[in-house]
């Protein structure tokens, strides 16, 4: 391969990498989803065009003045664009992990990485820049550094590589956040390879042409990965439209009783742990696991009201369904929680929407928010405010 085609490759990575990070910044400003992820990757993308041009600059024609203020920024642009594409990751893996333990690890995570980088960049400007009578153009890169280099991207790349894996394995996703967390892994898998090519490069002294090749495929590479994210899931979205999205992949920490599901609807009463089954409607299938506190008696998923403490057991409220139609409820006791209430929505699209209030003490009496009952005995052996079961039919 000759070099013209060697510095070809370089430059059609570039070319992919720089417009898909400007395409990935104007998406989120227009959908205004602009986070911390976004800053990084804006970083990551200014160092990289830094580094194309300060290549450009070394290796063009009349480059002898200025070859060791070029060197020195080249070695520079390539760590901070990099670690920017690193941290970028991180971020929105701390975006999708639920609140918690984990969610304070991958906050940590990050803050280490953001150390790394700068130990790396004062690293190599006291190696090549320490002494002023130091020509930077000669300054060949140690294999101290090398070492360094390759236990840094080996720790960061496990980290990104099994965060998603674990992810993927705990957590029940929706169809677009799984699509994300695969291009995560698919991405931090590409991005480790290059980076353990150019480290034994450099561990093995195999020259500046070689390792200054590596480099520029490595960062190329990084930033596109970093890219990736955002784009796969715009992607899917748009072959995909019916299916439920979340553009910003925001985790669930927003919805604190909710672990799986967390735009899903909440039914329930205070202290309870609630199982919310058989939700049909039109395009829609669900399942939620909440466990409630602070419900009031009458609260609906859209409402602004506050929701005071409430340590009353009438406060079992239905909350608005999703869709129009009747609500059938049934209610039995089992060991492991108060009460397990089971859902099914029928819709009806002609009848307004209601929210259903059902007191507590009206199941002993078999009573029914609205429509006809039908009286069920209760089951031998069960109290009479939990057994038997209560339909609604409308």
């Amino acid at each position: 391969m000759s070099n013209m085609t060697k510095e070809s490759v370089i430059y059609i990575l570039h070319a992919l990498a720089i417009p898909s990070c400007m395409v990935r910044l104007f998406y989120r400003k227009h959908t205004h989803r602009l986070g911390w992820d976004d800053l990084w990757a804006f970083i990551a993308l200014v160092f990289d065009c830094a580094m194309v041009i300060a290549i450009n600059i070394h290796t063009g024609p009349g480059n002898t003045g200025m070859t060791s203020s070029v060197r020195w920024a080249i070695l520079i642009t390539f760590s901070s664009t990099l670690w920017g594409s690193r941290l970028s990751i991180a971020v929105a893996i701390v975006r999708l992990v639920p609140p918690g333990c984990g969610h304070r690890i991958a906050k940590s995570v990050s803050v280490l990485f953001g150390v790394t980088w700068i130990i790396i960049i004062v690293q190599k400007s006291f190696i090549c820049g320490g002494s002023p009578n130091l020509n930077i153009a000669k300054c060949k890169i140690p294999k101290e550094t090398g070492i360094l280099e390759l236990c840094t991207d080996l720790m960061a790349d496990i980290w990104l590589i099994c965060s998603p894996a674990c992810l993927l394995w705990n957590l029940k996703l929706s169809r677009q956040r799984q699509v994300l967390v695969l291009s995560i892994f698919a991405s931090n898998v590409l991005l480790s390879a290059s980076s353990i090519v150019h480290s034994v490069f450099i561990i093995n002294q195999r020259g500046p042409f070689w390792i200054g090749y590596t480099a520029q495929i490595e960062v190329a590479i990084s930033l596109m990965m970093c890219n990736l994210l955002v784009l796969a899931t715009w992607i899917y979205s748009r072959f995909y439209p019916t299916d439920e999205t979340d553009d910003s992949y925001t985790s669930s920490q927003s919805t604190p009783w909710t672990r799986r599901r967390p735009n899903g609807p909440i039914y329930g009463f205070e202290g309870s742990v609630l199982a919310l089954t058989e939700i049909s409607g039109s395009s829609m299938s669900r399942s939620a696991y909440a466990t409630l506190d602070n419900l009031p008696l009458k609260y609906t998923a859209n409402s602004d009201q506050p929701r005071p403490r409430s340590r009353s057991l009438d406060g079992l409220c239905a909350i608005r369904p999703p869709h129009t139609g009747t609500l059938s409820l049934s209610l039995r006791r089992v060991q492991s929680c108060p009460a397990i209430v089971n859902f099914h929505i029928r819709e009806t699209p002609k009848k307004p929407k209601k929210a259903y209030n059902i007191s507590w003490k009206d199941t002993a009496e078999m009573g029914t928010t609205s429509g006809s009952a039908r009286r069920m005995p209760p089951r031998r052996g069960a109290r009479p405010v939990m057994g038997g079961s209560r339909r609604s039919e409308g």
